[in-house]
C-alpha cells in the first residue's frame, strides 16, 4: 500500500473472497486496495498441503498474532 503512494502508475488491488467458516471462495473479481487479511493457510489447504503442515501453520500464525498484539 505504501508503494502505491510513491509510484503513480502502481495500483494496489486484491481478489475478492467469500468466507464461510474455515472455507473461502475466490470470487474472481479485483477490488481496489490491499487485502484485509491473509488467506495463505486456507490456500495451502486448498492446494492439498498435508493436514499436519496446515495445523502447524495455524499454530505459528497464532503465536505471531499474539506477539504482534503485545
Amino acid at each position: 500500500t505504501q508503494l502505491a503512494d510513491l509510484l503513480p502508475a502502481l495500483v494496489n488491488a486484491n481478489v475478492a473472497v467469500k468466507e464461510a467458516g474455515e472455507d473461502i471462495v475466490f470470487l474472481r473479481r479485483l477490488e481496489p486496495g490491499g487485502a484485509d487479511r491473509s488467506y495463505g493457510i486456507q490456500v495451502g489447504r486448498l492446494a492439498g498441503l498435508p493436514p499436519a503442515v496446515v495445523a502447524r501453520a495455524r499454530e505459528i500464525l497464532t503465536e505471531l498474532e499474539g506477539a504482534h498484539s503485545q
